[in-house]
């Protein structure tokens, strides 16, 4: 799936998500860049590799239950040369979130606007 094929539309969420992986015993802390009810962007020079599981946990204003969600690593991004935009992180896709869980997601991001476009750098 291309990154203009979506299912829903990503918000601007700014706020610290718990992921745990195979490779560490505790939670650590990433940046959720965006957030829609089908995967979310973390920021991080430090991604996990296309294809690993990851469970999220994260909470969101107005949603009383804290969601715990499986999901995959689909998306790497390493800005490599100073002409590259877009922050480095990794795209996870929700594998298993219910339709209830997709529903009290929606709720909880209803009022949050998506993200704003990069600006693209013209070559002069």
């Amino acid at each position: 799936m291309g990154s203009n094929d979506r299912f829903e539309v990503r918000k601007n969420v700014r706020k610290l998500v718990e992921v745990i992986s195979d490779h560490w015993d505790q939670p650590v802390e990433y940046l959720c860049q965006d957030l829609s009810p089908r995967g979310a962007f973390l920021k991080t020079n430090f991604p996990l590799c296309t294809g690993e599981n990851v469970l999220l946990t994260f909470s969101l204003p107005g949603i009383m239950d804290e969601f715990n969600l499986f999901g995959r690593v689909t998306r790497v991004d390493m800005p490599r040369r100073k002409n590259d935009w877009g922050p480095a992180g990794m795209g996870v896709e929700f594998t298993a979130t219910s339709p209830k869980e997709r529903f009290l997601l929606r709720q909880g991001l209803r009022k949050t606007p998506p993200p704003l476009p990069f600006q693209v750098r013209l070559k002069h």
